[in-house]
């Protein structure tokens, strides 16, 4: 199971918990909005250290970055997904991102594979690696700077992840979904500042989750977090599933969908 929508606001005392290993999850979502204080800061690293030593994966955001930045070492070879955006990929590092698109991608492609870890770099354009592949998404806009849209993107990986989706596949997928509402989101919004987190509603989430299904062939149904009740009981089509003869190929998929890799 997740843990409410898989981002886990810290306190000190739900920390004591997790230390002592009193609670069972599929993966784990840490960093948005905990802080700065030193004693949050030693709390994520004891429970990425339990969570990595459980070999479970983790969604490591926000205000866990810079901690996590100052002991790289407990998250080399794990099933870990860090979302830096250019400042925070500086404080993980200690390396200054140039302008360069192409320079970035290297950079961010060496430190993965140094970690083997998967990173999901976001800016204008996001880059994407584990170290032994490389995507770049181009699916968003503008208006998805503001406050809270970063959240929605770590939650989506770690829901992703806690149905067993592989890492680098799990942030390419969000990349799409995530992206993809926000878009829709803008599009029935005035400007940007109306861009709020709360527009990338449930019922967009959720249709970007069955145009997965049903374009990717993939056989697993990400859980979309507060999933409205649908008005029927959805059946897959089945000849829409891998191994089928007449399924979807990946050449199916709409051009305008743009699938990020």
């Amino acid at each position: 199971m997740g843990i409410g929508f898989g981002l886990i606001m810290l306190a000190i005392g739900a920390a004591m918990i997790i230390m002592a290993n009193e609670i069972i999850t599929n993966y784990i979502g840490i960093g948005p909005g905990l802080g700065k204080a030193k004693e949050t800061e030693k709390a994520i690293i004891k429970i990425v250290e339990i969570f990595i030593k459980q070999k479970k994966p983790l969604v490591i955001d926000a205000d866990a970055i810079k901690p996590i930045g100052e002991k790289l070492d407990i998250i080399k070879n794990s099933k870990t997904v860090v979302t830096p955006h250019k400042e925070e990929f500086r404080k993980l590092t200690g390396i200054i991102l140039p302008k360069d698109i192409d320079s970035k991608i290297k950079i961010v492609q060496e430190f993965a594979e140094k970690l083997s870890i998967s990173i999901f770099l976001k800016g204008y354009i996001d880059i994407l690696s584990n170290g032994k592949k490389t995507k770049i998404n181009k699916i968003h806009n503008e208006a998805m700077t503001v406050g809270g849209t970063g959240d929605v993107l770590a939650g989506i990986i770690g829901t992703l992840l806690s149905k067993g989706v592989e890492p680098f596949n799990a942030i390419r997928i969000a990349a799409f979904l995530n992206g993809e509402a926000g878009n829709n989101a803008f599009d029935k919004k005035i400007g940007n500042d109306s861009l709020l987190r709360d527009s990338l509603n449930s019922e967009t989430i959720l249709k970007m989750c069955l145009m997965c299904l049903l374009y990717s062939g993939w056989r697993i149904l990400p859980a979309c977090p507060a999933r409205p009740p649908l008005r029927r009981p959805w059946r897959p089509n089945r000849s829409a599933l891998p191994g089928r003869r007449h399924g979807p190929r990946r050449s199916d998929v709409p051009p305008s969908t743009e699938w990020p890799g």
